[in-house]
């Protein structure tokens, strides 16, 4: 069945529609395929549709479908609608509800990359996608790998299987004015920050930096670090970052994250890996 769907788009929607004969008009569950860089238009469409509606499925729409006129002011209720009703004529998931395409809508509408502007409490104003003159062309960014394949922090310090990490957006790097720029501070358990990257290639623009792990020995030894490295950034002046979601970013940079761990955590610092 893998050969045949793979095989072109018109076996795969006349494998559909015998499906819909035999078993009735039920979503039809393609077998995991990995996105690459050589994936045709309509194989992206069917991995897309394969899964729960995600940030890759809202963005795949706006960028390949004309659903919204450029300039024009929508609420974002009728946004959400737009796509979760397109997501179901492309065959995705028919229980998708707008409620489920609202959560997912809210993390893109807060990122650079999104083709709409907020011009007030739920309303945005479409500025279009990326991609919108190049449909058929090959899905963007090198994506032959795995999220977390080979990604390994700039600093390390410590021991143990749980964390402290520091990442940021490749572009908030290269646009900063200064020696400092805007860094997310948050701590992950035995998964550590690299299973999270299987979350963040779903909903963010680009691949994070990955500037800083602290192990730690446990989950409590992780919220207890996590908290003084926070506290010690709150308590010097313009370090905290405002107008970006969640209350852990803080205008830093590697050298001084260096030094906040040698100050707080002196033996983990003597450990450092580098």
């Amino acid at each position: 069945m893998t050969k045949l769907i793979r095989a072109d788009e018109r076996s795969f929607n006349a494998l559909r529609s015998l499906t819909n004969v035999l078993i009735g008009p039920k979503v039809l569950t393609l077998p995991y395929v990995r996105p690459c860089r050589a994936m045709k238009l309509w194989e992206l469409r069917d991995y897309v549709i394969s899964h729960p509606f995600g940030t890759r499925a809202a963005q795949y729409l706006l960028d390949h479908y004309n659903l919204f006129v450029r300039g024009k002011t929508y609420q974002r209720k009728d946004i959400a609608a737009a796509l979760a009703r397109k997501f179901k004529e492309e065959g995705g998931d028919p229980n998708t509800s707008n409620s489920a395409v609202t959560r997912v809508l809210k993390k893109l509408l807060q990122h650079d990359a999104s083709p709409f502007r907020k011009i007030d409490r739920g309303l945005y104003t479409f500025e279009g996608g990326s991609n919108q003159d190049n449909i058929g062309d090959e899905p963007p960014g090198d994506t032959e790998s795995s999220p977390s394949d080979e990604i390994l922090p700039e600093q390390e310090y410590g021991e143990g299987p749980c964390e402290v990490y520091a990442w940021c957006l490749p572009r908030y790097r290269t646009a900063a004015s200064g020696p400092c720029w805007p860094i997310k501070i948050g701590q992950a358990g035995k998964e550590g920050f690299r299973r999270r990257l299987e979350d963040f290639a779903a909903n963010l623009p680009e691949r994070p930096c990955y500037l800083m792990r602290l192990r730690c020995i446990d989950d409590s030894e992780a919220r207890y670090r996590e908290k003084l490295l926070h506290h010690y950034f709150q308590e010097r002046d313009d370090k905290v970052v405002e107008g970006i979601a969640g209350k852990e970013w803080f205008k830093t940079n590697p050298n001084e994250l260096d030094k906040a761990i040698r100050d707080l955590f002196p033996r983990a610092h003597r450990a450092a890996r580098r």
